[in-house]
């Protein structure tokens, strides 16, 4: 009767594990949405000055294509059996709700941008890294120039540059893969408090992405980002928490054996 008690109770942890991993699944589609209306409304702002319905529709449609791939990436490859959380998600889950129209509004005239780029401004580098990425605003399509400005504007405090090109190195968009380079921009942005940056830390220490796997300092940075209210890292903690305590009864299963 024990035993059929035990087995019922592993039974239990993997279903809830299971029930764990898809809110993890729904927060970061959740996340997924929020980065896919930024671009929406940056598209928006950028029509509305520059009359250029076509170029945004285009791009529009190319965003919205990739990021909804990336989306049915997620569901498919969300979690295994053993309660492991993996993830392939592309997301920005906090983006400020600034969009570049509404920066550029701060500069008088359009070359004052790249003056003040060169001038080191981060945000000017920023917006010129946006148009290089996008190929908008009357600049050809160039990764290589766009992580050009987006290294600069990162360098100098730009935690939107910070996360933009994490991510890029994460997905290997514009540049080869990379978790090590992707794990320094996601550490150096825990620094302004940035909840994603705080789940995306303590996911690769989780996981040993890019730095050696550590439980301990995951448990930190997710518990930081799930006290800022970010879910995919609420999901991950009770993912972990599942895991340890069913680790713990197969332990003493084996010492009662």
């Amino acid at each position: 009767m024990d035993n059929f008690a035990k087995k019922e109770s592993l039974k239990d942890i993997v279903l809830k594990e299971d029930a764990t991993s898809e809110d993890i699944k729904q927060g970061e589609i959740a996340a997924l949405k929020t980065k896919i209306e930024y671009h929406r409304r940056i598209i928006e702002d950028l029509q509305a000055k520059n009359h250029k319905k076509k170029i945004a529709i285009i791009w529009l449609s190319i965003v919205m294509g990739l990021l909804m791939t990336t989306a049915i990436g997620v569901a498919v490859d969300m979690c295994n059996l053993d309660g492991k959380y993996t993830s392939n998600l592309f997301g920005i889950g906090n983006i400020e709700q600034t969009t570049t129209q509404t920066m550029t509004e701060n500069y008088e005239h359009e070359d004052e941008i790249e003056k003040q780029a060169s001038s080191n401004n981060s945000d000017a580098q920023y917006i010129l890294a946006m148009r290089y990425y996008s190929g908008i605003d009357g600049y050809q399509e160039d990764k290589v120039q766009a992580m050009e400005w987006l290294t600069r504007s990162a360098n100098n405090g730009n935690i939107k540059a910070m996360m933009f090109l994490a991510q890029m190195y994460e997905m290997g968009d514009g540049i080869e893969k990379n978790n090590q380079t992707a794990f320094k921009y996601y550490f150096t942005a825990t620094r302004q408090e940035d909840k994603e940056a705080l789940y995306k830390v303590g996911k690769y220490y989780y996981e040993g992405l890019g730095v050696d796997k550590n439980e301990e300092k995951a448990i930190i940075y997710l518990n930081k980002s799930a006290d800022l209210n970010y879910s995919p890292a609420k999901a991950l903690l009770d993912i972990i928490k599942q895991n340890n305590v069913h680790q713990q009864q197969n332990t003493e299963t084996s010492t009662e054996q």
